[in-house]
């Protein structure tokens, strides 16, 4: 990511108070919400970034795959927790904005059970 501002405090006992950060991100974009990171102690440090127009064909272009497209823009909330087993968004959501959009399907269709097991918002 670039262009991106982080506006922070340096507080006592190695604490991070993260105001705020932005950046522009895949057609739209990340925001950092507010948060107390301690460096003073290993703990897990738990960010939540919003993401405001996310382009899905942009996103997927990145990658370069070749004969995968998917349309739509998303909005959505991703907490993160970040520790020694690395980084993970926990308890994400994100909404398509109307009309929706488009993916490609691989493989054989989903049961129903299959299909219940995947939340109505990803």
């Amino acid at each position: 990511m670039e262009n991106g501002v982080i506006k922070y405090q340096l507080l006592p006992d190695q604490l991070v108070k993260v105001e705020r950060g932005e950046w522009p991100f895949m057609g739209g974009r990340l925001i950092l919400h507010e948060t107390i990171l301690n460096f003073g102690r290993p703990s897990p440090k738990r960010l939540t970034f919003e993401v405001e127009g996310f382009d899905a064909k942009q996103f997927i272009d990145s990658f370069g795959f070749e004969g995968i497209t998917i349309t739509g823009t998303f909005d959505g909330v991703l907490p993160m927790i970040f520790d020694e087993n690395g980084g993970r968004v926990v308890g994400g959501r994100l909404h398509s904005r109307p009309p929706g959009g488009t993916s490609p399907t691989m493989g054989p269709s989903p049961t129903r059970a299959s299909r219940s097991a995947w939340p109505s918002t990803c």
